[in-house]
């Protein structure tokens, strides 16, 4: 890692970007962050393979034998000994990496994971008061919150070709779930549970952008994770009565959920929310339709109409466009 002192005192780092942001907290004068080219591709990469990680979660709570909560509640539980595995490994390998303290700095980590499992359960009661494909695309209007709050509030720069890209992507991905959408006031409550969801994913979202400025990835998602867990601890006995799997086939599907969808899914998303903007963090995880609809045709043998394929080409070029627009 090299620094620069420029003209204007301005501290100009280039390097690796974890470490960086580290120093930005603690630095008197103001940080720039110039990020490498590889960083920003492997971030990118990612966020790629942690939308196809929750882009499955449909497949195994589909085949999940336990209620809605109860399998989110699994989902966490049981990655839980694999991430702070990771974390212990961190600990062991760079002990000089930032360990959160007692107060604002582990409350920011808290929140983050009583965001998401707020998010978690939400989505999932709105499926019971709407269709599955309402509850998807409302929640997919996540993109739409993170932009507007980062325009207005975080003073981020939005450029038009970004939100052509962000329009392009929230298009593609109605078509892959719209063949099934429909509005009414039968549905209105499960509908406006599908809108909350967006703004809780997209709240959740920010504020792991914000934790990942000054811990890791893996820090983030053991501590986020014991929040996770006990909020759900309380609300899935209290909501459901089958909370525990009765086979190997339901325990095999809430691990795998817990395998593939959270530590590999939001353990990606949470590595790259740490080097890409939020903005264009959120819309690159609207690939997550995509990988979802292929999978349900490949395992539940759902079928895939034209619509659907030409949806997720749209997703593919709206992801594309938006990042063209946030270079």
């Amino acid at each position: 890692m090299t620094q620069a002192l420029s003209s204007r005192g301005i501290i100009v780092y280039r390097g690796g970007m974890d470490q960086e942001r580290v120093d930005a907290f603690e630095s008197p004068v103001e940080v720039v962050v110039e990020e490498p080219q590889c960083v920003s591709g492997l971030a990118f990469l990612a966020l790629f393979l942690g939308a196809t990680g929750i882009g499955f979660a449909p497949i195994f709570v589909r085949l999940s034998e336990v209620g809605p909560v109860s399998t989110a509640f699994w989902r966490v539980f049981l990655a839980q000994p694999i991430l702070w595995s990771i974390f212990w490994f961190q600990d062991k390998t760079h002990p000089n990496a930032a360990k959160p303290e007692v107060g604002k700095q582990m409350g920011w980590l808290l929140l983050a994971g009583s965001i998401f499992c707020f998010n978690m359960s939400i989505w999932h009661w709105s499926i019971h008061f709407t269709s599955v494909a309402n509850a998807t695309i409302f929640s997919n209007m996540a993109p739409i919150f993170v932009t507007l709050v980062g325009y207005f509030l975080l003073k981020e720069r939005v450029t038009l070709l970004f939100i052509v890209g962000l329009g392009l992507t929230l298009t593609g991905a109605f078509l892959i779930g719209g063949n099934s959408f429909s509005l009414g006031w039968d549905n209105l409550f499960g509908d406006l549970l599908g809108v909350l969801t967006a703004f809780f994913y997209g709240s959740y979202l920010m504020t792991v952008n914000h934790v990942r400025g000054r811990f890791s990835a893996p820090t983030v998602m053991a501590f986020a994770g014991v929040a996770s867990v006990f909020w759900l601890s309380m609300l899935a006995p209290l909501t459901e009565s089958n909370v525990i799997p009765q086979s190997t086939e339901g325990w095999l599907s809430v691990l795998g959920l817990a395998m593939v969808s959270h530590v590999m899914g939001q353990g990606m998303i949470a590595y790259g929310l740490g080097h890409l903007p939020t903005s264009l963090s959120s819309v690159i995880l609207l690939f997550q339709p995509v990988v979802a609809a292929v999978a349900a045709w490949i395992l539940l043998n759902e079928p895939m109409q034209t619509l659907q394929m030409f949806g997720g080409l749209v997703v593919l070029l709206g992801i594309y466009t938006a990042k063209r627009g946030a270079i």
